[in-house]
Protein backbone atom coordinates (compact mmCIF):
# COMPACT_ATOMS: atom_id res chain seq x y z
CA UNK A 1 0.00 0.00 0.00
CA UNK A 2 1.18 3.77 -0.51
CA UNK A 3 4.63 1.95 -2.42
CA UNK A 4 5.92 0.41 0.33
CA UNK A 5 7.26 -2.90 -0.42
CA UNK A 6 9.15 -3.35 3.07
CA UNK A 7 6.88 -2.18 5.82
CA UNK A 8 9.85 -2.80 8.13
CA UNK A 9 11.91 -0.40 6.24
CA UNK A 10 12.44 3.03 7.60
CA UNK A 11 12.98 4.91 4.92
CA UNK A 12 10.32 3.61 2.48
CA UNK A 13 7.83 4.09 5.67
CA UNK A 14 8.92 7.81 5.81
CA UNK A 15 9.01 8.83 2.67
CA UNK A 16 5.91 6.94 1.88
CA UNK A 17 4.83 8.94 5.00
CA UNK A 18 6.14 12.38 4.18
CA UNK A 19 4.12 12.04 0.58
CA UNK A 20 1.20 11.49 2.22
CA UNK A 21 1.63 14.79 3.93
CA UNK A 22 3.30 13.80 7.69
CA UNK A 23 5.29 16.08 9.06
CA UNK A 24 8.13 13.67 10.18
CA UNK A 25 11.20 14.83 13.09
CA UNK A 26 14.74 14.33 12.37
CA UNK A 27 16.76 11.71 14.18
CA UNK A 28 20.33 13.10 15.46
CA UNK A 29 21.22 10.91 12.74
CA UNK A 30 19.82 13.15 10.26
CA UNK A 31 17.12 9.93 8.81
CA UNK A 32 13.66 10.90 9.53
CA UNK A 33 11.72 8.93 12.24
CA UNK A 34 8.44 7.17 11.55
CA UNK A 35 8.20 5.08 15.43
CA UNK A 36 5.32 4.19 17.08
CA UNK A 37 4.89 7.36 19.04
CA UNK A 38 5.13 9.76 15.55
CA UNK A 39 2.94 7.65 13.76
CA UNK A 40 0.13 7.28 16.70
CA UNK A 41 0.39 10.89 16.72
CA UNK A 42 -0.86 10.72 13.09
CA UNK A 43 -3.75 8.46 13.74
CA UNK A 44 -4.61 7.71 17.50
CA UNK A 45 -6.54 5.31 18.90
CA UNK A 46 -10.12 5.76 20.64
CA UNK A 47 -9.02 4.06 24.09
CA UNK A 48 -12.77 3.10 24.56
CA UNK A 49 -13.63 1.36 20.68
CA UNK A 50 -9.90 0.40 19.91
CA UNK A 51 -10.24 1.98 16.26
CA UNK A 52 -7.88 4.89 14.50
CA UNK A 53 -9.22 8.00 12.45
CA UNK A 54 -9.08 6.59 8.81
CA UNK A 55 -11.16 10.42 7.17
CA UNK A 56 -8.02 10.69 4.62
CA UNK A 57 -5.27 8.79 3.15
CA UNK A 58 -2.42 10.12 6.01
CA UNK A 59 -4.59 8.83 8.87
CA UNK A 60 -5.46 5.31 6.63
CA UNK A 61 -1.78 5.03 5.74
CA UNK A 62 -0.63 5.48 9.48
CA UNK A 63 -3.67 3.00 10.68
CA UNK A 64 -2.52 0.45 8.57
CA UNK A 65 1.01 0.38 9.10
CA UNK A 66 0.33 0.51 12.96
CA UNK A 67 -2.12 -2.75 12.09
CA UNK A 68 0.52 -4.42 10.36
CA UNK A 69 3.79 -3.95 13.45
CA UNK A 70 0.93 -4.98 15.58
CA UNK A 71 0.57 -8.32 13.90
CA UNK A 72 3.95 -8.69 12.71
CA UNK A 73 5.15 -8.44 16.60
CA UNK A 74 2.87 -11.44 17.58
CA UNK A 75 4.20 -13.49 14.86
CA UNK A 76 7.71 -12.62 16.00
CA UNK A 77 7.38 -12.28 19.92
CA UNK A 78 4.64 -15.39 20.39
CA UNK A 79 3.44 -17.11 18.10
CA UNK A 80 6.60 -18.30 15.98
CA UNK A 81 7.54 -19.11 19.20
CA UNK A 82 4.86 -21.01 20.40
CA UNK A 83 4.72 -22.97 17.63
CA UNK A 84 8.27 -23.80 17.38
CA UNK A 85 8.58 -24.60 21.15
CA UNK A 86 5.57 -26.87 20.95
CA UNK A 87 6.21 -28.31 17.84
CA UNK A 88 9.77 -29.67 18.61
CA UNK A 89 8.63 -30.94 22.25
CA UNK A 90 5.53 -32.27 23.71
CA UNK A 91 3.13 -30.00 22.61
CA UNK A 92 3.26 -27.69 26.27
CA UNK A 93 5.45 -24.27 26.61
CA UNK A 94 6.77 -24.05 30.11
CA UNK A 95 7.96 -20.56 31.24
CA UNK A 96 10.58 -19.93 33.35
CA UNK A 97 9.91 -17.58 36.22
CA UNK A 98 12.13 -15.47 37.57
CA UNK A 99 11.04 -14.50 41.11
CA UNK A 100 13.72 -11.28 41.42
CA UNK A 101 13.90 -11.14 37.83
CA UNK A 102 13.72 -6.90 37.67
CA UNK A 103 16.48 -5.65 39.27
CA UNK A 104 15.24 -2.32 39.88
CA UNK A 105 12.10 -3.72 41.77
CA UNK A 106 12.08 -7.16 42.10
CA UNK A 107 8.97 -7.63 40.42
CA UNK A 108 9.14 -11.48 38.66
CA UNK A 109 9.86 -11.86 34.78
CA UNK A 110 9.67 -14.83 32.90
CA UNK A 111 11.25 -16.35 29.46
CA UNK A 112 10.20 -18.95 26.87
CA UNK A 113 7.71 -17.77 26.40
CA UNK A 114 7.68 -14.29 28.25
CA UNK A 115 4.14 -14.62 29.78
CA UNK A 116 4.46 -10.97 31.05
CA UNK A 117 4.09 -9.70 27.42
CA UNK A 118 1.03 -11.81 25.99
CA UNK A 119 -1.33 -9.11 25.57
CA UNK A 120 -4.94 -9.04 27.18
CA UNK A 121 -6.21 -9.06 23.44
CA UNK A 122 -5.84 -10.71 20.56
CA UNK A 123 -6.34 -13.71 21.35
CA UNK A 124 -3.07 -14.44 22.60
CA UNK A 125 -3.80 -15.97 25.78
CA UNK A 126 -6.06 -18.28 24.06
CA UNK A 127 -3.52 -20.53 23.39
CA UNK A 128 -2.75 -21.80 26.59
CA UNK A 129 -4.51 -24.68 27.88
CA UNK A 130 -5.16 -26.67 30.92
CA UNK A 131 -3.87 -30.63 30.51
CA UNK A 132 -6.99 -32.50 30.54
CA UNK A 133 -9.03 -33.14 33.92
CA UNK A 134 -7.59 -29.49 34.71
CA UNK A 135 -8.97 -26.09 34.67
CA UNK A 136 -6.86 -22.91 34.64
CA UNK A 137 -8.00 -20.56 37.58
CA UNK A 138 -7.13 -16.58 37.64
CA UNK A 139 -6.86 -13.37 39.68
CA UNK A 140 -5.80 -10.29 39.49
CA UNK A 141 -5.23 -7.78 42.01
CA UNK A 142 -7.54 -4.99 41.36
CA UNK A 143 -6.41 -1.36 40.68
CA UNK A 144 -3.13 -2.51 43.03
CA UNK A 145 -0.80 0.56 41.84
CA UNK A 146 -3.71 2.82 42.67
CA UNK A 147 -4.21 1.07 46.39
CA UNK A 148 -0.61 0.91 46.78
CA UNK A 149 0.43 4.26 45.91
CA UNK A 150 -2.75 5.30 48.85
CA UNK A 151 -0.74 3.22 51.44
CA UNK A 152 2.91 3.85 51.16
CA UNK A 153 2.37 7.81 50.78
CA UNK A 154 -0.35 7.65 53.70
CA UNK A 155 -3.03 9.63 51.60
CA UNK A 156 -6.41 9.54 53.84
CA UNK A 157 -8.23 11.37 50.94
CA UNK A 158 -7.38 8.71 48.30
CA UNK A 159 -7.66 5.80 51.14
CA UNK A 160 -10.97 6.75 51.89
CA UNK A 161 -12.36 6.98 48.08
CA UNK A 162 -10.69 3.79 47.67
CA UNK A 163 -12.61 2.01 50.59
CA UNK A 164 -16.36 4.05 49.38
CA UNK A 165 -15.61 2.10 46.20
CA UNK A 166 -15.20 5.16 44.22
CA UNK A 167 -12.71 4.98 41.18
CA UNK A 168 -9.98 8.06 40.99
CA UNK A 169 -10.00 7.87 37.49
CA UNK A 170 -13.43 7.71 36.87
CA UNK A 171 -13.60 10.99 39.44
CA UNK A 172 -10.73 12.96 37.52
CA UNK A 173 -12.31 12.12 34.18
CA UNK A 174 -16.03 13.39 35.66
CA UNK A 175 -14.42 16.72 36.93
CA UNK A 176 -11.94 17.08 33.37
CA UNK A 177 -15.18 16.24 30.63
CA UNK A 178 -18.03 16.11 32.76
CA UNK A 179 -20.81 14.09 33.64
CA UNK A 180 -21.09 12.42 29.76
CA UNK A 181 -17.30 11.20 30.33
CA UNK A 182 -16.54 8.32 28.03
CA UNK A 183 -14.34 4.87 28.62
CA UNK A 184 -12.13 6.89 26.26
CA UNK A 185 -11.93 9.67 28.80
CA UNK A 186 -11.70 7.56 31.60
CA UNK A 187 -8.65 5.60 30.36
CA UNK A 188 -6.85 8.95 29.16
CA UNK A 189 -7.25 9.83 32.76
CA UNK A 190 -5.53 7.07 34.03
CA UNK A 191 -2.74 7.30 31.99
CA UNK A 192 -2.61 11.27 32.78
CA UNK A 193 -2.38 9.75 36.34
CA UNK A 194 0.32 7.19 36.34
CA UNK A 195 1.82 9.31 33.53
CA UNK A 196 2.80 11.83 35.62
CA UNK A 197 3.03 10.02 39.19
CA UNK A 198 5.77 8.33 37.35
CA UNK A 199 7.77 10.80 36.37
CA UNK A 200 6.87 11.94 32.66
CA UNK A 201 6.76 15.39 32.02
CA UNK A 202 3.97 17.35 31.02
CA UNK A 203 4.87 17.08 27.22
CA UNK A 204 5.24 13.23 27.35
CA UNK A 205 2.00 12.84 29.06
CA UNK A 206 0.64 14.88 26.55
CA UNK A 207 1.41 12.64 23.76
CA UNK A 208 0.26 9.44 25.91
CA UNK A 209 -3.30 11.31 25.68
CA UNK A 210 -3.29 11.24 22.41
CA UNK A 211 -6.57 13.21 21.15
CA UNK A 212 -6.85 14.14 24.62
CA UNK A 213 -3.82 15.85 24.69
CA UNK A 214 -4.83 19.24 25.24
CA UNK A 215 -6.57 17.78 28.80
CA UNK A 216 -2.71 16.87 30.55
CA UNK A 217 -2.89 19.83 32.98
CA UNK A 218 -5.95 19.73 33.90
CA UNK A 219 -5.86 16.27 34.42
CA UNK A 220 -2.91 16.53 36.96
CA UNK A 221 -4.44 19.32 38.59
CA UNK A 222 -7.84 17.97 39.45
CA UNK A 223 -4.85 14.87 40.81
CA UNK A 224 -3.57 17.28 42.83
CA UNK A 225 -7.11 18.33 44.17
CA UNK A 226 -8.01 15.13 45.04
CA UNK A 227 -4.90 13.14 46.54
CA UNK A 228 -3.04 15.81 47.35
CA UNK A 229 -1.14 13.85 50.27
CA UNK A 230 0.02 11.14 47.02
CA UNK A 231 1.19 13.86 45.19
CA UNK A 232 3.09 16.02 47.84
CA UNK A 233 4.57 12.17 49.16
CA UNK A 234 5.90 12.12 45.65
CA UNK A 235 7.51 15.49 45.22
CA UNK A 236 8.65 15.09 48.74
CA UNK A 237 10.44 11.24 48.13
CA UNK A 238 11.94 13.11 44.73
CA UNK A 239 13.65 15.79 46.41
CA UNK A 240 14.89 13.22 49.45
CA UNK A 241 16.50 10.96 46.70
CA UNK A 242 18.27 13.98 44.44
CA UNK A 243 19.40 15.07 47.98
CA UNK A 244 20.72 11.68 49.16
CA UNK A 245 18.73 11.31 51.93
CA UNK A 246 16.63 8.69 50.59
CA UNK A 247 18.89 6.02 49.15
CA UNK A 248 16.45 2.64 49.50
CA UNK A 249 12.97 2.01 50.09
CA UNK A 250 12.48 -0.85 53.02
CA UNK A 251 9.47 -3.07 53.04
CA UNK A 252 7.96 -4.99 55.57
CA UNK A 253 9.13 -8.14 54.79
CA UNK A 254 12.78 -6.63 55.58
CA UNK A 255 13.64 -6.64 51.24
CA UNK A 256 15.47 -3.50 50.40
CA UNK A 257 14.76 -1.64 47.45
CA UNK A 258 16.89 0.83 45.93
CA UNK A 259 16.27 4.11 45.00
CA UNK A 260 17.40 5.44 41.68
CA UNK A 261 19.64 8.61 42.77
CA UNK A 262 20.51 10.06 38.93
CA UNK A 263 16.88 9.41 37.56
CA UNK A 264 14.82 10.57 40.90
CA UNK A 265 11.83 11.15 38.55
CA UNK A 266 11.54 6.94 38.88
CA UNK A 267 11.36 6.67 42.73
CA UNK A 268 7.79 7.12 43.08
CA UNK A 269 7.37 3.84 40.82
CA UNK A 270 10.28 1.91 42.09
CA UNK A 271 8.16 2.06 45.30
CA UNK A 272 4.78 1.29 44.09
CA UNK A 273 6.37 -1.24 41.54
CA UNK A 274 8.33 -3.20 44.36
CA UNK A 275 5.41 -2.99 47.25
CA UNK A 276 2.75 -4.33 44.66
CA UNK A 277 5.93 -7.14 44.09
CA UNK A 278 5.86 -7.89 47.77
CA UNK A 279 2.03 -8.30 47.77
CA UNK A 280 1.90 -10.30 45.51
CA UNK A 281 4.77 -12.60 46.76
CA UNK A 282 2.78 -12.96 50.05
CA UNK A 283 -0.28 -13.90 48.63
CA UNK A 284 1.79 -16.72 46.67
CA UNK A 285 2.71 -18.22 50.03
CA UNK A 286 -0.46 -17.72 51.50
CA UNK A 287 -1.83 -20.01 48.85
CA UNK A 288 1.10 -22.52 49.05
CA UNK A 289 0.36 -23.02 52.94
CA UNK A 290 -3.65 -23.37 52.01
CA UNK A 291 -3.45 -25.52 48.87
CA UNK A 292 0.00 -26.88 48.45
CA UNK A 293 1.92 -27.87 45.08
CA UNK A 294 -0.20 -26.55 42.75
CA UNK A 295 1.54 -25.42 39.68
CA UNK A 296 1.20 -21.19 39.36
CA UNK A 297 2.35 -18.86 36.81
CA UNK A 298 2.93 -15.11 38.28
CA UNK A 299 1.57 -12.15 35.46
CA UNK A 300 2.43 -9.26 36.69
CA UNK A 301 -0.25 -8.31 39.20
CA UNK A 302 -2.22 -12.10 38.48
CA UNK A 303 -1.43 -15.41 39.40
CA UNK A 304 -2.73 -18.26 36.96
CA UNK A 305 -3.26 -21.58 38.82
CA UNK A 306 -3.43 -25.31 37.38
CA UNK A 307 -5.90 -26.45 39.14
CA UNK A 308 -8.02 -30.44 39.20
CA UNK A 309 -11.25 -29.57 37.61
CA UNK A 310 -13.18 -31.03 40.59
CA UNK A 311 -11.14 -28.69 42.91
CA UNK A 312 -11.51 -25.68 40.50
CA UNK A 313 -14.41 -23.79 42.29
CA UNK A 314 -12.62 -23.89 45.70
CA UNK A 315 -8.89 -23.36 44.59
CA UNK A 316 -10.62 -20.31 43.00
CA UNK A 317 -12.23 -19.20 45.78
CA UNK A 318 -9.03 -19.71 48.17
CA UNK A 319 -6.96 -17.53 45.28
CA UNK A 320 -8.94 -14.58 45.80
CA UNK A 321 -8.70 -14.92 49.62
CA UNK A 322 -5.57 -14.93 49.47
CA UNK A 323 -5.31 -12.12 47.42
CA UNK A 324 -7.05 -9.60 49.69
CA UNK A 325 -5.13 -7.49 52.05
CA UNK A 326 -6.18 -4.60 54.82
CA UNK A 327 -2.82 -2.18 54.58
CA UNK A 328 -3.16 -0.08 57.90
CA UNK A 329 -3.22 3.55 57.78
CA UNK A 330 -2.16 6.11 60.55
CA UNK A 331 -5.56 7.43 61.14
CA UNK A 332 -6.38 3.81 61.85
CA UNK A 333 -8.72 3.05 58.57
CA UNK A 334 -7.14 0.65 56.19
CA UNK A 335 -6.41 0.36 52.77
CA UNK A 336 -8.26 -2.57 51.18
CA UNK A 337 -6.25 -4.98 48.45
CA UNK A 338 -9.06 -6.60 46.28
CA UNK A 339 -8.97 -9.10 43.74
CA UNK A 340 -10.78 -9.99 40.36
CA UNK A 341 -10.83 -13.85 39.94
CA UNK A 342 -11.81 -15.57 36.33
CA UNK A 343 -14.30 -18.07 36.38
CA UNK A 344 -12.25 -21.38 35.98
CA UNK A 345 -11.82 -22.44 32.22
CA UNK A 346 -9.57 -24.88 29.70
CA UNK A 347 -8.03 -21.77 28.94
CA UNK A 348 -5.97 -18.43 29.96
CA UNK A 349 -8.82 -15.74 29.49
CA UNK A 350 -8.13 -12.42 30.66
CA UNK A 351 -9.99 -11.36 33.88
CA UNK A 352 -10.60 -8.19 32.98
Amino acid sequence: RAGIANPNSNPQVTKALAAAGAHLPVTKAGNLSATKDVVEAVAPQDAATKQRPRTNPLQTLAADLLDYRHHDTLLSLFLRGFDVQARHGDGRVRPTIYTMGAAATGRMSASRPNVQQIPREGGMRECFLADPGELLVSADFSSVEVRVAAWVSGDLELAAMIRDGLDLHSLIAERVWGTAFTKGHRYAAKRAVFGWIYGAGMNRVALQLGAHGAKAQQVVDTMAQLCPGLVQWSAQLRRDVERGVRPYWQHGSGRITWLPSGESHKATNYVVQSTARELLVEALLRLESRIPGLPVVPVHDELVVFSPEPLAPYVADTLAECMRFSLPMPDGTFVPIESEPAAPAARWWSST
